[in-house]
């Protein structure tokens, strides 16, 4: 038997039979295939499983999530675990730095991390980064939980998303949610954290009063295992650590030769994390109205509708991903309607000032999620991009207005309000010269020739005039 051959059946063995290390699958094969009794298959074991092992290189998986878990980041993490697990990677690390994130995108990531034919690493990096609620409950459902100097942990309350109430008639059903919220997560943080054997009390107090823990107080207190510099110094310090998986099994974690596998986001899940984004989605909103406002009121334009029908599109995709609140939505909608009113009514900046008011009102509340969970719309975004749209927004439609106020240059309207001069007396008709040219004109007053005339209409060939002083 080849060596490649007994490392595709320890390999397909591992498939069937992964609960086991494959030390314990070569003995397993040495006893079944080979009818040996439990010395010899040991020894036979230890042999084929050093001839499996021999050159062979250890395969990490490293991902790298650097904002809040939400779908597109929860399947970035899962697609890639399921991955590891396919080709054998004998470790798979998170490295994390995460505000929060959303329930279910968490429990998406931490029920994939639970069932794990690999062990998993998250790794809270680099100095500065933190893992805050959605972020702790992953790091404490892990298989090892490392962070680096500088960072900290915790502050996992719940926040329950959209309101809760704050009037009397909801402040008994706010209390009670939050109670049910609260009760839930404090099972669920619980159960991983004593499975795990990490520290219980500490971890609870970060779900009940949002305690937060620095790396140096989360390694002394037991709620991590390693404080590690850089990911070198992972790899170091799991080479052959023991650990026992969720399901109770033991595992050495083999890092001899390792092969670092760093997968990043494909185009496509950069394009959806980029939507995900609060901020984006508050641009798109803004853009969408003002690109589809003067495509109405202008039609023909043809550029701002396109740009606003793309915005309006990107930005329904975009609340599949990040949750928002219609009120938020209908203040951003009263903001342009404030914007265009102020140019058509003379209202000393009123309506304008109420509609900056509006469409900030409107920013702070569009992302619908729990303070802390994801970050919603910044302040830096909502300013500059409610005042250029306030102003572009009115210099526009005062164009507009100025536009249809203008007297007409050509055609018949133009000659309106024209002066000319009376070649011939005007007695009710006669011949005037107006504009280069030589008309018959029709006045209800007597002019003489040689007299200033202002033409008042134009019917077919023949003008109407008036005499006057210029």
């Amino acid at each position: 038997m080849t060596l490649d051959s007994r490392r595709n059946i320890v390999d397909y063995l591992s498939d069937t039979y992964y609960n086991e290390s494959k030390f314990a699958i070569c003995i397993r094969i040495a006893m079944k295939v080979y009818g040996m009794n439990k010395i010899k298959a040991s020894l036979c074991g230890l042999f084929m499983f050093a001839l499996c092992a021999w050159g062979q290189a250890s395969q990490i998986y490293v991902v790298k999530v650097n904002s809040a878990i939400q779908p597109v980041s929860a399947q970035y993490i899962t697609d890639n675990l399921k991955q590891a697990e396919k080709e054998h990677a004998a470790l798979f690390i998170i490295e994390i730095d995460t505000p929060g994130g959303l329930g279910e995108s968490m429990r998406a990531v931490i029920q994939k991390v639970l069932d794990s034919k690999v062990p998993v690493a998250v790794y809270v990096a680099p100095s500065g980064a933190r893992a805050a609620s959605a972020g702790f409950f992953i790091l404490m459902a892990s298989d090892i939980a490392i962070m680096a100097p500088g960072t900290n942990t915790g502050a996992a309350h719940p926040v329950p998303i959209g309101d809760t109430g704050g009037q009397e008639k909801n402040e008994e059903l706010s209390k009670t949610m939050m109670k049910k919220m609260e009760n839930d997560s404090v099972a669920a943080m619980k159960s991983v954290v004593e499975k795990r054997k990490r520290n219980v009390d500490l971890a609870l107090k970060a779900v009940t009063e949002s305690a937060s823990y620095s790396d140096q107080e989360a390694l002394k207190n037991n709620l991590v295992e390693y404080v590690c510099k850089d990911r070198n110094e992972v790899i170091k310090v799991l080479n052959g650590k023991k650990i026992t998986r969720w399901n109770g099994s033991e595992t050495t974690i083999a890092l001899t030769n390792p092969e670092i596998k760093l997968v990043e986001m494909n185009s496509r899940q950069r394009f959806l994390s980029f939507l995900a984004d609060p901020n984006i989605t508050f641009i798109l909103l803004g853009v969408a109205m003002l690109g589809i406002f003067f495509e109405l009121s202008n039609p023909g334009l043809i550029l701002p509708g396109i740009v606003g029908v793309v915005c309006i599109v990107l930005f329904f995709f975009s609340v599949q991903i990040v949750p928002v609140n219609i009120a938020g939505v209908v203040f951003i909608i009263l903001a342009m309607v404030l914007f265009v009113l102020e140019a058509k009514i003379h209202s000393y900046g009123m309506l304008a000032l109420g509609g900056i008011i509006s469409m900030i009102v409107g920013g702070l509340m569009l992302v619908n999620v729990p303070a802390g969970e994801m970050p919603g719309v910044s302040l830096s975004v909502i300013l500059p991009v409610t005042v250029v749209m306030a102003l572009v927004t009115v210099f526009l439609v005062t164009l507009v207005i100025r536009a249809h106020r203008v007297k007409p240059f050509t055609g018949d309207a133009g000659l309106v309000g024209l002066v000319g001069i009376a070649k011939t007396a005007i007695n009710p008709d006669g011949k005037v010269f107006v504009f280069g040219e030589l008309w018959d004109a029709h006045s209800d007053e007597e002019i003489k020739a040689g007299e200033n005339v202002r033409v008042t209409k134009v019917e077919g060939l023949k003008i109407n005039v008036k005499k006057t002083d210029i």
